[in-house]
C-alpha cells in the first residue's frame, strides 16, 4: 500500500518489475529505520547522546540491515512491532501499542503472542493500568482480529473461514509438525543466534544490563526475557522468530555504550566493538552480493532472450529449480510473469511461464532450464557460463599470509583489490546452470 505510488510512477518511467522491488524494499527500509527512531524517542526521551549510540549500534550490525527491507512476513511486521514496542514501553500510547501488537500477532505472525504477554504483564504491573480494561482490550483486539483475518484471508485464498495463523498454531504447536524442518536445543537462541546477530553489541548489552536506569532497564529486560524464553520452549527455531527483540538489545548496548564513554579505557574498548562489528557488517555484505544464484542466472537469461525479437521469445517456458528459487528468483525478478490487469506491478512482453515445480525431473514443454546441475548436452545445451557462487572461507596459514604481505610491501606484488590484503580466500564454485532444450517435443 505505501509503495503503490512509487510502484505506479516505476511503470509510467517504463521499469520492470525487478525495479518495482527495489522500491518496495526501500519503503520497507524507510518504515524500519522510522521506527527505531521512533523507539529511541520512547526509551531514551531526554538523552540525545544515548539515541546516538542507538542508531550507531543497529547500522553495524549486518544481520538488522539485511533484514529491515526483507518482504517477508517478519520483515513487514517488524517496523510496526518495533514502534508498538516503543509505544508500549514509552507508556503514554500504550493502549495503542498492545492493540496493535495483538492484531498483528493474530492476522500475520503468531509468534509475537510471546511478546504481547511480557507487554500485557508490564502495562498491568509496572504502569499499575487496571486489570479488567487490559483483559477486555485484549479480548476484543484478538476476536477482532480473527474476523478480520477470516474475512480477508478467506476471499484471497477461496477457502470458507479460514484463520491462516490458527492453522499454523494447530499444525505447528500442538501437533508438534514444526519440528519437521529442524530441532535446535532449548538454548539455542542464547547461545547461537543472538549472539551472531547482535556482534559487538552483546557485551555492550551485558555492560547495559548492569546500569541502574531501573524503568529502561528492566522494562528492556523483561520483554527480552520471556519472548526469548517462551520462544526457546519450541524444538524448531530460527532467529527471524526472536529479530524483533533486537532492537531492544541494541538500547541496552546504547546504555552499555554510554557507560563505558566516560573513561578513556571504555571509549577504546568500544570503539573496538563497533569497528569489529563494522568490519564484519562489510565482509558479510561483500559475500552476500555473490550468494543468489538464482538471481543472477534468471537476469542472464533476461539479457539473453532480449537480445531476441518479440516474436522469437514468445512462448517461453523456464524451469526454476529449487536452489535457483532459494536465492534469487522471486515473483518481482520475474520481469515477464504475466500479472492481473491493473497491477501495480508492470510486466514485459511477451509473458512467459516460470515453472516451479519440484517434483517434475523433465517437461516437454520447458524450453530453458535454471538447473542445479551441468547440462546433458543431448537434450539440453548450456547457455553461457555457469553461475558461481559463494561456497566458504580458505585461511591462509600464518607464514603464507606474512610473506604475501612482505611481497606487497617491498613492491613484488601489487595490490590490485582488497583481496590481496585479507588474511582468507574466499571459494566460489559452479552452482547454477542456463539449460536450453534443443530436442523438440514430438522428438523427445
Amino acid at each position: 500500500m505505501f509503495s503503490a505510488p512509487f510502484s505506479w510512477i516505476c511503470g509510467l518511467l517504463g521499469g520492470t518489475s525487478a525495479h518495482v522491488q527495489v522500491c518496495v524494499r526501500m519503503v520497507l527500509a524507510v518504515a524500519t529505520w522510522t521506527s527505531f527512531v521512533f523507539l529511541a524517542h520512547c526509551l531514551f526521551p531526554k538523552t540525545s547522546r544515548l539515541r546516538v549510540f542507538f542508531y550507531i549500534v543497529c547500522s553495524v550490525q549486518f544481520h538488522l540491515l539485511f533484514w529491515s527491507s526483507r518482504t517477508t512476513p517478519n520483515g513487514l511486521v517488524f517496523p510496526f512491532v518495533t514502534a508498538s514496542l516503543g509505544a508500549i514501553i514509552h507508556g503514554r500510547h500504550a493502549y495503542v501499542g498492545l492493540v496493535a501488537l495483538a492484531s498483528l500477532a493474530i492476522i500475520l505472525r503468531l509468534e509475537l503472542v510471546c511478546l504481547a504477554i511480557p507487554s500485557y504483564l508490564w502495562v498491568w504491573l509496572h504502569q499499575r493500568r487496571r486489570f479488567f480494561v487490559l483483559f477486555l482490550l485484549g479480548m476484543v483486539s484478538c476476536l477482532c482480529s480473527v474476523a478480520v483475518s477470516m474475512m480477508l484471508d478467506s476471499y484471497f485464498w477461496k477457502q470458507r473461514m479460514l484463520w491462516p495463523e490458527g492453522y499454523a498454531l494447530f499444525f505447528n504447536v500442538i501437533q508438534g509438525h514444526s519440528a519437521d524442518w529442524g530441532t535446535s536445543p532449548p538454548w539455542a537462541y542464547l547461545v547461537q543466534d543472538l549472539p551472531r546477530v547482535l556482534g559487538g553489541a552483546l557485551p555492550l548489552a551485558l555492560v547495559g544490563c548492569a546500569r541502574r536506569r531501573a524503568s529502561t532497564r528492566t522494562s528492556l529486560l523483561v520483554h527480552i526475557v520471556v519472548h526469548v524464553g517462551l520462544m526457546s520452549a519450541l524444538a524448531h527455531k530460527e532467529w527471524r522468530f526472536v529479530m524483533y527483540v533486537v532492537p531492544l538489545c541494541n538500547a541496552l548496548a546504547a546504555l552499555g555504550l554510554e557507560a563505558l564513554w566516560k573513561k578513556r579505557i571504555g571509549i577504546f574498548l568500544s570503539m573496538t566493538l563497533l569497528c569489529m562489528s563494522a568490519a564484519f557488517c562489510a565482509l558479510a555484505t561483500w559475500i552476500s552480493m555473490s550468494n543468489y544464484p538464482g538471481g543472477e542466472a534468471l537476469v542472464r537469461f533476461h539479457r539473453h532472450i532480449g537480445n531476441w525479437s518479440q516474436s522469437q521469445s514468445q512462448g517461453q517456458v523456464v524451469h526454476i529449480e529449487p536452489l535457483a528459487a532459494m536465492t534469487g528468483v522471486s515473483l518481482f525478478q520475474s520481469t515477464h510473469l504475466a500479472r492481473p490487469h491493473g497491477s501495480f506491478v508492470p510486466s514485459a512482453l511477451p509473458a512467459w511461464i516460470y515453472d516451479k515445480n519440484e517434483h517434475v525431473s523433465d517437461d516437454c514443454a520447458w524450453t530453458y532450464t535454471l538447473s542445479e546441475h551441468a547440462c546433458d548436452g543431448l537434450i539440453y545445451v548450456q547457455e553461457g557460463e555457469p553461475v558461481y557462487a559463494y561456497n566458504g572461507l580458505k585461511m591462509q596459514g600464518p607464514r603464507a599470509y606474512a610473506m604475501q604481505l612482505s611481497h606487497i610491501l617491498v613492491g613484488k606484488v601489487a595490490v590490485q583489490n582488497i583481496k590481496s590484503v585479507l588474511p582468507f580466500d574466499l571459494m566460489y564454485t559452479p552452482q547454477l546452470w542456463i539449460c536450453k532444450r534443443v530436442v523438440p517435443c514430438d522428438a523427445g
